[in-house]
């Protein structure tokens, strides 16, 4: 079982190897040519895992544009340290892109997506909240926790696994702080969403 330390190790050494992965390569340049390019989630927050060397990421744009994410897709691909990118459109949080770009022997995932001013605090729920240092290492050790257990995105995904949101919330609304406390936590929002689609159905 992974210690907090093991995982504050961990965490950064994810987040100095991120620091070169931007600095080194034109990923986040070619971003912030499309529009006010603003860092996200867990690297911004500090509370990566090894399970998942990603950097999420929005594009503020005025008006939300197919051809801009079209354009966007078509420089990126002509980058030598891109492997992969996968693109999406989805009424919420826009266009979207995933790219993937290995990096110091790990396979980094930005995902980045287009938003409207309007619509940034609604896709980047904690993107204004700032954690304490010990909200961030106790989020950051849940995950990493969940994560052994399979119930983490990235791992097996049983039933009743957690998003990064999930763990977020029940941190800073709940004080949740042990694996336990979490799934009894995710238990009780659960029968909670029973009773209201029973009550709606």
């Amino acid at each position: 079982m992974i210690t907090l330390e093991e995982s504050k190790h961990n965490q950064a050494e994810m987040q100095a190897q991120g620091r070169r992965l931007i600095n080194t390569t034109p990923i986040v340049k070619i971003f912030s040519r499309y529009g006010d390019y603003r860092l996200g989630g867990s690297y911004q927050h500090g509370t990566m895992i090894f399970a998942k060397p990603d950097i999420d990421g929005y594009i503020v744009v005025e008006t939300v544009e197919l051809e801009a994410g079209m354009a966007l897709l078509g420089e990126l691909i002509q980058q030598d340290s891109v492997r992969r990118i996968a693109i999406e459109k989805e009424s919420q949080r826009g266009i979207g892109l995933q790219v993937k770009v290995p990096f110091e022997g790990r396979m980094w995932n930005f995902d980045v997506h287009f938003v409207v001013p309007s619509e940034l605090k609604a896709v980047d729920y904690l993107g204004h909240v700032t954690f304490t240092q010990y909200q961030a290492e106790t989020m950051m050790f849940l995950k990493a926790q969940l994560y052994e257990r399979g119930l983490y995105p990235g791992s097996t995904k049983l039933p009743g696994s957690f998003s990064s949101f999930d763990v977020y919330s029940a941190v800073l609304d709940d004080n949740v702080t042990s694996v336990e406390e979490m799934i009894a936590w995710g238990k009780v929002r659960e029968m909670a969403a029973d009773k209201f689609r029973r009550q709606n159905s």
